[in-house]
Protein backbone atom coordinates (compact mmCIF):
# COMPACT_ATOMS: atom_id res chain seq x y z
CA UNK A 1 0.00 0.00 0.00
CA UNK A 2 2.85 2.38 0.78
CA UNK A 3 4.42 1.84 -2.65
CA UNK A 4 1.04 2.38 -4.31
CA UNK A 5 0.56 5.64 -2.40
CA UNK A 6 4.01 6.76 -3.54
CA UNK A 7 3.24 5.86 -7.17
CA UNK A 8 -0.07 7.74 -7.08
CA UNK A 9 1.75 10.85 -5.82
CA UNK A 10 4.25 10.89 -8.72
CA UNK A 11 4.00 13.74 -11.25
CA UNK A 12 2.27 12.56 -14.40
CA UNK A 13 0.42 9.68 -12.72
CA UNK A 14 -3.33 10.09 -13.24
CA UNK A 15 -4.25 6.79 -11.57
CA UNK A 16 -2.56 3.67 -10.24
CA UNK A 17 -3.81 0.35 -9.00
CA UNK A 18 -2.90 -3.29 -8.77
CA UNK A 19 -4.56 -6.59 -9.58
CA UNK A 20 -3.67 -10.24 -9.85
CA UNK A 21 -4.35 -10.36 -13.61
CA UNK A 22 -4.01 -8.03 -16.56
CA UNK A 23 -7.10 -6.98 -18.47
CA UNK A 24 -7.21 -8.42 -21.98
CA UNK A 25 -4.83 -11.27 -21.14
CA UNK A 26 -5.33 -14.68 -19.60
CA UNK A 27 -6.71 -14.50 -16.06
CA UNK A 28 -4.72 -17.00 -14.07
CA UNK A 29 -7.09 -17.92 -11.25
CA UNK A 30 -10.31 -19.88 -11.68
CA UNK A 31 -12.91 -20.27 -8.93
CA UNK A 32 -15.79 -22.70 -8.90
CA UNK A 33 -18.81 -21.16 -7.21
CA UNK A 34 -22.42 -21.64 -6.23
CA UNK A 35 -25.44 -19.33 -6.26
CA UNK A 36 -27.65 -18.78 -3.25
CA UNK A 37 -31.18 -20.06 -3.73
CA UNK A 38 -30.16 -22.71 -6.23
CA UNK A 39 -29.43 -26.36 -5.50
CA UNK A 40 -25.81 -27.01 -4.63
CA UNK A 41 -24.12 -28.39 -7.77
CA UNK A 42 -22.62 -31.86 -7.66
CA UNK A 43 -18.83 -31.86 -7.20
CA UNK A 44 -17.21 -31.20 -10.57
CA UNK A 45 -20.40 -29.62 -11.97
CA UNK A 46 -20.07 -26.20 -10.33
CA UNK A 47 -19.99 -23.15 -12.58
CA UNK A 48 -16.52 -21.63 -12.89
CA UNK A 49 -15.31 -18.05 -13.24
CA UNK A 50 -12.06 -16.31 -13.89
CA UNK A 51 -11.23 -14.34 -10.76
CA UNK A 52 -9.31 -11.09 -10.64
CA UNK A 53 -8.41 -9.71 -7.22
CA UNK A 54 -8.24 -5.93 -7.57
CA UNK A 55 -7.51 -2.72 -5.70
CA UNK A 56 -10.41 -0.27 -5.28
CA UNK A 57 -9.05 2.05 -8.02
CA UNK A 58 -8.54 -0.74 -10.56
CA UNK A 59 -11.56 -0.06 -12.79
CA UNK A 60 -10.82 3.66 -13.10
CA UNK A 61 -7.15 2.97 -13.75
CA UNK A 62 -7.66 0.45 -16.56
CA UNK A 63 -10.78 2.13 -17.94
CA UNK A 64 -13.35 -0.61 -17.36
CA UNK A 65 -16.74 1.13 -17.00
CA UNK A 66 -19.11 0.43 -14.14
CA UNK A 67 -22.49 -0.54 -15.61
CA UNK A 68 -24.58 -0.86 -12.43
CA UNK A 69 -24.13 -0.77 -8.67
CA UNK A 70 -20.82 0.35 -7.23
CA UNK A 71 -17.15 -0.63 -7.16
CA UNK A 72 -15.13 -1.58 -4.09
CA UNK A 73 -14.71 1.03 -1.39
CA UNK A 74 -13.94 1.62 2.26
CA UNK A 75 -16.69 -0.79 3.36
CA UNK A 76 -14.85 -3.81 2.01
CA UNK A 77 -12.85 -4.60 5.12
CA UNK A 78 -11.41 -8.02 5.98
CA UNK A 79 -14.22 -8.64 8.48
CA UNK A 80 -17.10 -7.40 6.27
CA UNK A 81 -19.33 -9.57 4.11
CA UNK A 82 -17.43 -10.52 0.97
CA UNK A 83 -18.19 -8.27 -1.99
CA UNK A 84 -17.98 -9.20 -5.67
CA UNK A 85 -18.34 -7.48 -9.01
CA UNK A 86 -19.30 -9.43 -12.11
CA UNK A 87 -19.04 -8.74 -15.82
CA UNK A 88 -22.16 -7.88 -17.82
CA UNK A 89 -22.06 -11.24 -19.60
CA UNK A 90 -21.81 -13.07 -16.28
CA UNK A 91 -24.73 -11.09 -14.84
CA UNK A 92 -26.88 -11.88 -17.89
CA UNK A 93 -25.95 -15.57 -17.90
CA UNK A 94 -26.41 -16.21 -14.18
CA UNK A 95 -29.36 -13.87 -13.59
CA UNK A 96 -31.34 -13.58 -16.84
CA UNK A 97 -34.13 -11.63 -15.12
CA UNK A 98 -31.66 -8.79 -14.50
CA UNK A 99 -31.46 -9.02 -10.73
CA UNK A 100 -27.73 -9.67 -10.21
CA UNK A 101 -27.16 -6.79 -7.76
CA UNK A 102 -27.62 -7.93 -4.19
CA UNK A 103 -27.55 -11.61 -5.11
CA UNK A 104 -25.17 -13.86 -3.21
CA UNK A 105 -22.49 -16.21 -4.45
CA UNK A 106 -19.92 -18.35 -2.65
CA UNK A 107 -16.82 -20.28 -3.62
CA UNK A 108 -17.72 -23.95 -4.02
CA UNK A 109 -16.11 -25.77 -1.11
CA UNK A 110 -16.76 -28.90 0.89
CA UNK A 111 -17.71 -26.89 3.99
CA UNK A 112 -20.40 -24.34 4.71
CA UNK A 113 -20.62 -21.66 1.98
CA UNK A 114 -18.97 -18.28 2.66
CA UNK A 115 -21.54 -16.07 0.95
CA UNK A 116 -20.65 -12.76 -0.62
CA UNK A 117 -22.82 -10.15 -2.27
CA UNK A 118 -22.68 -8.90 -5.86
CA UNK A 119 -22.34 -5.14 -5.42
CA UNK A 120 -21.64 -4.11 -9.00
CA UNK A 121 -21.60 -5.01 -12.66
CA UNK A 122 -18.77 -3.89 -14.94
CA UNK A 123 -18.32 -3.96 -18.69
CA UNK A 124 -17.10 -7.19 -20.25
CA UNK A 125 -13.37 -7.53 -20.85
CA UNK A 126 -12.45 -9.58 -23.89
CA UNK A 127 -9.19 -11.48 -23.68
CA UNK A 128 -6.71 -11.47 -26.56
CA UNK A 129 -5.49 -14.93 -25.70
CA UNK A 130 -7.34 -18.08 -26.74
CA UNK A 131 -9.49 -19.48 -23.95
CA UNK A 132 -8.38 -23.08 -23.63
CA UNK A 133 -10.44 -23.70 -20.47
CA UNK A 134 -13.79 -22.42 -21.77
CA UNK A 135 -14.53 -20.43 -18.60
CA UNK A 136 -17.15 -17.84 -19.59
CA UNK A 137 -17.66 -15.95 -16.32
CA UNK A 138 -15.64 -13.03 -14.90
CA UNK A 139 -15.76 -12.16 -11.20
CA UNK A 140 -13.77 -9.50 -9.35
CA UNK A 141 -13.01 -9.49 -5.64
CA UNK A 142 -11.49 -6.91 -3.31
CA UNK A 143 -7.78 -7.07 -2.55
CA UNK A 144 -8.53 -5.89 1.00
CA UNK A 145 -10.78 -8.90 1.60
CA UNK A 146 -8.57 -11.33 -0.33
CA UNK A 147 -4.96 -10.09 -0.02
CA UNK A 148 -3.01 -11.36 -3.04
CA UNK A 149 0.41 -12.98 -2.75
CA UNK A 150 1.49 -11.47 -6.05
CA UNK A 151 0.11 -8.64 -8.14
CA UNK A 152 0.69 -6.51 -11.20
CA UNK A 153 0.88 -2.72 -11.10
CA UNK A 154 -1.23 -0.61 -13.47
CA UNK A 155 -0.46 3.06 -14.02
CA UNK A 156 -2.39 5.57 -16.11
CA UNK A 157 -0.10 8.42 -17.15
CA UNK A 158 -1.31 11.89 -18.11
CA UNK A 159 0.75 14.77 -19.49
CA UNK A 160 3.95 12.72 -19.72
CA UNK A 161 5.36 9.91 -21.78
CA UNK A 162 5.01 6.61 -19.89
CA UNK A 163 8.73 5.91 -20.36
CA UNK A 164 9.54 9.19 -18.62
CA UNK A 165 8.26 7.97 -15.25
CA UNK A 166 9.88 4.50 -15.19
CA UNK A 167 12.78 5.62 -13.01
CA UNK A 168 10.35 7.28 -10.56
CA UNK A 169 8.26 4.08 -10.43
CA UNK A 170 11.34 2.03 -9.60
CA UNK A 171 12.31 4.50 -6.88
CA UNK A 172 8.80 4.38 -5.37
CA UNK A 173 9.07 0.62 -5.02
CA UNK A 174 12.66 0.70 -3.81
Amino acid sequence: RLALERVRALPGVAAASFATSEPYFFWSEIMKFQLEGQPRPAPGREPAARINTVDHDYFATVGTPLVAGRTFGAGETPSATRAYLVSQATARALFPTGDALGRRIAPATDGAPEWGEIIGIVADVETVEPDTNNVPHQIYRSSIQHPPRTFELFVRVQGAAPAAIVADLRAAFA
